[in-house]
């Protein structure tokens, strides 16, 4: 069973996103909510990371893995701006098909950590995190839905939601 998912825009998931003239056009593979930024401050940039994040107890050829993986996404995302100095925070999601085992705070080591010197100097720059697992066959009020999240949910698989903005946009990181 999949999720039924409409953002606040009012499409539901799929292989589009509108444009700024309302039209619908393809998705890129791998897309970014904004462009990073060149210097300290931080517009919200996002990207998705196929597969089930390690966990803290994890055997260390699975952290390996999942660190490879997610810093590969990352890098393909962010480009060559090279990572920000200022502090961050980070909205990580992980979208599961079925129930799982384990603690959500259990899962976000492994990943804030592959970001480090692709996103971010070092994860000591995280001053805030919204964690949370969700499981992909209820219905989901996504307002914040950007198109790459929107587009993973279509392909019904597990994944992990990326968001890293401004500390100062707590405000909408909690909405």
């Amino acid at each position: 069973m999949s999720a039924s998912v409409r953002s606040e825009t009012g499409f539901v998931a799929g292989l589009h996103r509108r444009s700024h003239r309302n039209q619908l056009v393809p998705q890129p593979e791998h897309l970014s909510l904004a462009s990073p930024d060149l210097g300290d401050s931080l517009v919200p940039w996002s990207v998705v990371v196929q597969g089930r994040p390690a966990s803290i107890q994890s055997k260390p050829k699975t952290k390996q893995v999942w660190q490879i993986a997610v810093k590969a996404a990352a890098k393909a995302a962010w480009g060559s701006s090279g990572p920000v100095t200022a502090d961050v925070a980070v909205r990580m999601i992980y979208f599961t098909t079925a129930p799982t085992q384990g603690d959500v705070d259990n899962r976000i080591k492994w990943t804030l950590d592959a970001l480090n010197k692709v996103v971010y100097q070092d994860d000591k720059q995280v001053v805030q995190v919204l964690a949370a697992e969700v499981l992909q066959n209820q219905t989901l009020n996504l307002g914040f839905a950007p198109p790459i999240l929107l587009q993973a949910l279509a392909a019904n698989n597990d994944f992990v939601f990326l968001m890293v903005q401004d500390p100062a946009s707590v405000g909408r990181l909690l909405q």
